[in-house]
C-alpha cells in the first residue's frame, strides 16, 4: 500500500508548520433530548477505525514525501462535567476549536460534549484538515455511523529503521524527478499563457473610449 502523502496534502502540512497553525473543521450537533454516551463512545471508536485513525510521518529527508502512519493513542472522549447554558453554546464550541490538535503529534481530531442546563447536549468534532478535508469530514461520519472500518492498513509510526526510510524516500525523491520537471514546465506554459491573456486585455482595455 502507498501511504505517501498527495502533494496537495503534504503542502498544506508544510503550511501549517511554517505558520505554526493550520486550518480546522468543525462539525456542532445539538441534541435537545441529551446524548446518549455509549452510543457516543462507539461512534468516536469508529471514527478512530477510519479517515481519522492516521496521522502524518515526516521524512527522513529534508525534501522528502511525508507518509500517513496509523495513528497509535486515539483519544478518549472530551466529556464536560459542568453543565452550561444554551446561551453559552457556541462560546463553547469557540473553546473546543481553541483546543490544540496536532496532525503529526496528535491528537489530529478531538471529540466532545457539552450537557446544557436545560437538559440538552452539544457535540463537536474537530479534525486537523490535514488530517481530512470537507469531503473526508462527511465520509468519516457517514462510516462512523454506519460502523464500516475501512481498515487503512497504515504501519505504525517509526515502523521504518531510518536506514530504510533513506533509502525508500531518496529513490521515490530520484524517481519523482520527471513527474516534478513536467510540473514546473507545465507552471511555467501555464504563467506565460496568463502573461499575455493579462497583456492583451490591458491594450483592450486602453481602446476603450473614456
Amino acid at each position: 500500500m502507498d501511504n505517501t502523502l498527495a502533494y496537495m496534502d503534504q503542502g498544506s502540512f508544510l503550511g501549517l508548520r511554517a505558520l505554526g497553525r493550520g486550518p480546522i473543521i468543525q462539525a456542532v450537533w445539538v441534541y435537545d433530548n441529551g446524548v446518549n454516551l455509549d452510543g457516543l463512545r462507539q461512534f468516536r471508536r469508529n471514527l478512530a477505525k477510519g479517515l481519522f485513525g492516521r496521522r502524518i510521518e515526516r521524512s527522513v529527508l529534508p525534501f522528502g514525501r511525508h507518509r500517513w502512519v496509523a495513528d497509535p493513542d486515539p483519544q478518549t472522549l472530551d466529556m464536560s462535567v459542568r453543565e452550561r447554558p444554551r446561551s453559552d453554546l457556541w462560546s463553547w464550541a469557540d473553546d473546543c476549536l481553541r483546543t490544540p490538535i496536532d496532525p503529526e503529534r496528535g491528537p489530529g481530531w478531538r471529540l466532545a460534549v457539552q450537557p446544557l442546563t436545560d437538559g440538552a447536549a452539544a457535540v463537536s468534532l474537530v479534525v486537523s484538515h490535514s488530517i481530512a478535508d470537507g469531503h473526508g469530514l462527511v465520509t468519516a461520519v457517514l462510516d462512523a455511523v454506519n460502523g464500516v472500518d475501512r481498515n487503512l492498513g497504515y504501519p505504525q509510526p517509526g515502523s521504518r529503521s531510518r536506514a530504510e526510510a533513506l533509502t525508500r524516500d531518496a529513490r521515490q525523491m530520484v524517481a519523482a524527478v520527471p513527474e516534478i520537471a513536467r510540473a514546473v514546465v507545465a507552471s511555467a506554459r501555464v504563467a506565460r499563457a496568463e502573461r499575455g491573456d493579462l497583456a492583451t486585455s490591458f491594450r483592450a482595455a486602453g481602446d476603450v473610449p473614456p
